[in-house]
Parts: structure tokens; sequence; C-alpha cells
């Protein structure tokens, strides 16, 4: 069978694969947490480039604060709706995007209306980077089911969002 996409979640330095989860080229998903500084909730809007990069394409806050964003670079859109500071058209590319697992963010991956928190995964404090993968279609199909076993549907309101 020929490779399929997905996003992966590797442990930073080993490189072991906690989860391999399907995702079409240009489909969307969320990293969603608690901003260390803030304490408020912030919506980091992606999705994965045929060339194999992430694509930060928007992020959604509530307040400004230290380390949140505070207005748009050339070519951005900003907009306050609904009580929440919008930031589009953002099309920053990476080729790899490694952070460690919050003890307090509350790191959630949400995508397709389901939400896993990314401590089932590996425990806070855990480095994980976020990159395009390709798989054989048989891992992705494993990987879909894990995702449905660790992954809660309806993605849940998350804390500080009304």
């Amino acid at each position: 069978m020929l490779p399929a996409p997905s996003l992966d979640i590797r442990q930073r330095d080993s490189q072991e694969l906690f989860l391999a989860l399907p995702i079409h080229y240009n489909e969307p998903f969320t990293i969603w947490y608690l901003h260390s500084i803030a304490r408020r909730p912030v919506e980091e809007k992606l999705h994965l480039a045929p060339q194999g990069a992430l694509v930060v394409d928007a992020t959604i806050w509530d307040m400004n604060g230290t380390g949140l964003p505070y207005g748009p670079d050339p070519g951005m859109k900003f907009e306050l709706k609904d009580g929440k500071y919008i930031l589009t058209n953002m099309n920053r590319v990476f080729p790899e995007v490694v952070m460690a697992i919050g003890w307090v963010a509350e790191h959630r991956l949400i995508y397709q209306g389901r939400s896993l928190p990314l401590a089932r995964l590996a425990p806070p404090g855990t480095a994980i980077r976020l990159q395009v993968g390709r798989h054989p279609r048989w891992v992705l199909a494993y990987n879909h089911l894990r995702w449905l076993l660790l992954s809660q549907k309806p993605a849940p309101a998350q804390k500080g969002v009304e």
C-alpha cells in the first residue's frame, strides 16, 4: 500500500512515535493550550502542507498580555469577534514544531470535533516534535483507532472559553 500523510507526534530526541494521526494535506487541526503567563486559552490553527511542512494559519486568544500576540504582521488579518482576538492569514511555515507537553498548559490536539490531551501520549515535561509524516495505511488505521480511544468527542469546552 502506498503511504499516506499524517501528523506525527514524536519524542523530540529519541524520535519515538507517540501518534501518527492520518490527516489530509490542507485539512485544519488545532493546538489548544493555556498560555504560561496569562493563563488564558490560546488556539493555534494549522494544516499540513503537501511539501512536508506545518503551516500556522491563525491564532485565537481572548485577552491581551505578556507573550500574547498584539497585532498583525504585514499581510495578516486581525479582528475582534465575540470577545476573541483572531489573527488570520498568518501563513507561517515550519518544518516541525518542537514543544514540551505542559504541566499547566494542558496542551490538546483538536481535530474533527475530537480533543486529545497530549499528556495522554507522554507525561508533562516531555519534549515532542510535531511534523508531517507518511506511513502505510495499516499504520495509520491503527493510529486512527488509538486516536478514537484516547480523544474525547465532542471536544470539551476549554477553561476560560465562555
